[in-house]
């Protein structure tokens, strides 16, 4: 079962894909689930924060945990 529920840690993983530059760090295990979530997509320069995930963070910010189901997933 997937868990839809996007909490404040991965919420601010998610917002660090914000920038032009690319996180040095990030857990291995946030990005697997915002990729699966369709909030991050993989592009050939790398990867990169999907307009859902843009919507996601200015709609709710990165302070509470979130639930996405059918947010953009693929």
């Amino acid at each position: 079962m997937t868990d839809y529920n996007v909490t404040p840690d991965e919420l601010k993983t998610l917002s660090m894909f914000q920038s032009d530059e690319a996180p040095s760090e990030v857990d291995t295990e946030h990005l697997a689930k915002l990729l699966s979530l369709a909030l991050l997509v993989q592009r050939e320069g790398g990867t990169e924060i999907s307009d859902s995930g843009r919507t996601l963070l200015a709609t709710n910010g990165v302070s509470h945990t979130t639930h996405v189901e059918g947010s953009g997933r693929i």
